[in-house]
């Protein structure tokens, strides 16, 4: 079995606690198909194939969902000697993704799509089959277990190619941050780019992200976060994503066009998208 891509047993995500009316401080809601549909949904929209929920891997994680519970917070690693200590669970916390304080298990999966750290390790084609458990505002993704190293592909766009109902800001949780520290949230959507592992991109990448229909439109401000930056106190949770940070929150119901340029395996290369905001926050089943 490969190792884990690196940094990838680390990312949390805590939310708010629960405030509307429909999931109220005590009141969550497991809607673990509808997440999982999100992200399967997400995948196709990045050209990949949708998850396959695996029974095994989710046995896990709702077993240290209730590890979690029982401890009264989100926790990766599992002390044999605390009650609810189990051995699949144990696995799950250290091949997850994790979350506390989500209203809903579709609110966990939306906040791994929407923070670069985590998206990077569940969008991509190495990962198939996952496990997937929610309990109490506790949720976990078992995304390494049963994870395939694949040393080349396709680079995988976030948002996908055309991709429509894009959230047009981005304001993190508590957790790892993809946020430069001179840099206040809500920013625009994180966009980004990941290439394979074996791929050797160049220091000096560029990127522009501008108004599709307004050609005397000038790029908006934005921040760029490249692989192996020296000064990057999270580098080794990015993999090799090139991420593109929208200073201030995009206009909703509005097409936006990227251009990413670098040295890739030492060959000058561009990618260029379109993608498309939401006109409003998705709806709740």
């Amino acid at each position: 079995t490969p190792p884990p891509p690196s940094g990838a047993v680390h990312s949390e995500t805590a939310g708010p606690a629960p405030t509307d009316d429909t999931a109220s401080a005590g009141e969550w809601v497991d809607d673990s198909d509808f997440a999982l549909d999100i992200m399967s949904a997400q995948r196709l929209a990045s050209g990949l194939e949708p998850l396959v929920l695996d029974a095994e891997l989710s046995a896990g994680c709702a077993a240290h969902v209730d590890y979690m519970v029982g401890q009264g917070r989100v926790i990766r690693e599992e002390d044999p000697a605390e009650p609810g200590y189990s051995l699949a669970g144990a696995a799950a916390g250290k091949n997850g993704l994790l979350a506390g304080n989500m209203p809903r298990t579709s609110d966990a999966a939306r906040a791994w799509t929407a923070s670069l750290f985590h998206r990077v390790l569940w969008l991509e084609p190495g990962v198939t089959r996952v496990g997937l458990a929610f309990r109490d505002g506790y949720a976990c993704l078992d995304v390494l277990s049963a994870w395939t190293l694949m040393e080349r592909f396709q680079p995988v766009l976030y948002p996908g190619r055309d991709q429509q109902d894009v959230p047009a800001e981005f304001s993190p949780v508590t957790g790892l941050n993809p946020l430069p520290p001179d840099l206040e949230p809500p920013t625009g959507v994180v966009v980004s780019l990941l290439f394979p592992p074996e791929a050797a991109l160049g220091a000096n990448f560029a990127a522009t992200l501008t108004r599709a229909d307004c050609a005397e439109c000038a790029p908006l401000a934005a921040r760029l976060r490249v692989p192996l930056d020296p000064n990057d106190p999270y580098v080794e949770y990015q993999r090799n994503a090139v991420a593109v940070i929208p200073e201030a929150p995009l206009s909703a119901a509005t097409s936006y066009e990227v251009v990413i340029t670098g040295l890739v395996d030492a060959v000058e290369t561009t990618r260029s998208w379109r993608f498309t905001t939401a006109v409003a926050p998705a709806a709740r089943p």
